[in-house]
């Protein structure tokens, strides 16, 4: 049986070490349009795209789409990205609204969105 989509949530991921952040994601170096992990019973990222910045110095972009089936799933997916993401990324946009790559508040934005929806 097929799960209902709760929320979709588009996050895009700055960073000057693309590899790493791909892999901490995906548990690989590398990812194509629509790879998908689950990352519990009620929440997957879906590799969507990347943004190749050819200059010296200047961070890529990574964008995944976060996908909820359960209000419920929010903390551990904020969690699960905070953990992925410290130390590896230097800008995390939820949705165009820059967040500080800090749990609480990634869940803060995350619970807002859903709110709006």
């Amino acid at each position: 049986m097929k799960q209902v989509i709760f929320l979709e949530i588009t996050i895009s991921i700055e960073t000057y070490d693309r590899r790493q952040v791909v892999s901490s994601l995906f548990d690989r170096e590398w990812a194509n349009f629509g790879d998908e992990k689950r990352i519990s019973d009620n929440a997957t990222i879906k590799y969507k795209s990347e943004i190749f910045r050819k200059a010296e110095g200047v961070p890529q972009e990574v964008i995944i789409i976060l996908t909820l089936l359960s209000e419920f799933a929010v903390s551990l997916a904020a969690n699960w990205l905070y953990d992925k993401l410290k130390g590896k990324a230097t800008k995390l946009e939820i949705e165009l609204t820059e967040v500080e790559i800090d749990k609480d508040e990634i869940k803060r934005i995350i619970i807002e969105k859903v709110k709006k929806s």
